[in-house]
């Protein structure tokens, strides 16, 4: 199958793309959030017992 592309088409994936990028960035901010949160409460506590022990 042979596609044709227009002139405006690149433009349109360009858009696409950025589209897709936003949605991704925002998706991974969204999981890692949490899990950074989780990490740095876990230090905190970590720091906390080490501070008990000494």
């Amino acid at each position: 199958m042979v596609r044709t592309v227009s002139a405006d088409q690149p433009a349109e994936a360009d858009t696409r793309s950025e589209e897709l990028k936003d949605d991704w960035d925002q998706s991974l901010e969204a999981a890692l959030t949490p899990i950074a949160s989780m990490v740095a409460s876990i230090l905190s506590l970590a720091a906390s017992n080490q501070r008990r022990k000494t």
